[in-house]
């Protein structure tokens, strides 16, 4: 019996992307069976990683794939302008895909919706780092 190709080592992801460890505020949006497992308004993780096109995060709810969820975190980038280090994100994320590892559950996330300011600030930290 053959066995399925688990990695054909064709880089699928359209952008590059960083380690990063900033703390992430979630919301859930929908579905409304999401609200169930994350019943808290706001629920505060850690980011594994970022690039431009979204981020992957670090917590202890199984959110399905497909929930939208509210994110809000703090970029420090001390590779940008004095006046441009700090910025506060904000955006929609569509989960892409929920794997469970030691510690919680890692969530892909997809930006579905973000200012056009912050996603070239998230550029900015992801080609500088």
């Amino acid at each position: 019996m053959e066995q399925k190709k688990l990695f054909s080592g064709i880089e699928r992801r359209r952008y590059r992307r960083v380690k990063a460890n900033f703390v992430v505020v979630y919301t859930v949006l929908k579905p409304l069976e999401s609200l169930i497992s994350a019943p808290e308004r706001e629920n505060s993780v850690v980011m594994l990683d970022l690039s431009e096109g979204g981020m992957a995060l670090l917590t202890n709810q199984n959110i399905p794939r497909l929930a939208t969820l509210l994110l809000k975190f703090i970029l420090i980038d001390f590779h940008a302008e004095k006046n441009k280090r700090i910025k506060t994100i904000k955006s929609l994320g569509e989960v892409r895909y929920t794997r469970f590892e030691k510690g919680g559950y890692r969530l892909g996330l997809s930006f579905t919706q973000i200012d056009e300011e912050d996603r070239s600030a998230i550029v900015n930290f992801v080609n500088l780092n």
